[in-house]
């Protein structure tokens, strides 16, 4: 079981010392860290054991997190820009920061968008224009504001060609593995 720590969408934060004591539990692999409280993210790796996953809930701020001594993201971009994020993750497993960097810059604007209204609004909304899925929604949910298609649509023709390459990239290394 993963903690789950969103406060946007459930109005508290895990406290450190909850998250540590729940970290001790043989059925706690790990946190979804959302909160976007950097600092807590550094005192964890130090609080918790080295076993005790520490997963990025937020794209946008994965850098810092894996600076930090993260493990990866549960990540939302992923949904739209597969192969781009694997690559990022692989560069910076490979300590390729270089790479790392130039990947993690180009999904900048994507991850943004993503987030411009309510998730997961806007990433159903590129996946449907991607015609990943069908663009029908269930209440809560409301389709994409009309002021959100242009900037959600710019950040995804950015990264359309991008992810192309990455995944023909991926597909060429897995053939010759």
């Amino acid at each position: 079981m993963l903690l789950y720590d969103v406060p946007s969408r459930t109005g508290t934060a895990l406290a450190l010392d909850t998250i540590v004591a729940l970290s001790r539990l043989p059925n706690i692999a790990g946190i979804k860290d959302a909160s976007g409280d950097l600092a807590r993210a550094g005192r964890l790796r130090y609080s918790v054991g080295p076993d005790f996953l520490r997963l990025s809930g937020d794209d946008a701020s994965l850098a810092a997190h894996l600076s930090l001594g993260g493990h990866g993201c549960i990540s939302v971009t992923a949904n739209v820009a597969p192969a781009l994020c694997a690559a990022m993750h692989r560069a910076w497993a490979a300590r390729d920061r270089h790479r790392f960097e130039r990947i993690d810059a180009l999904l900048q604007d994507i991850n943004a968008a993503l987030f411009i209204e309510t998730n997961p609004i806007p990433v159903k909304w590129a996946l449907a224009r991607l015609g990943l899925i069908e663009g029908e929604l269930r209440l809560p949910l409301t389709p994409l504001s009309e002021h959100c298609v242009r900037p959600v649509l710019s950040a995804l023709d950015s990264v359309v060609a991008a992810e192309a390459r990455a995944e023909a990239d991926q597909n060429c290394f897995a053939a010759v593995a």
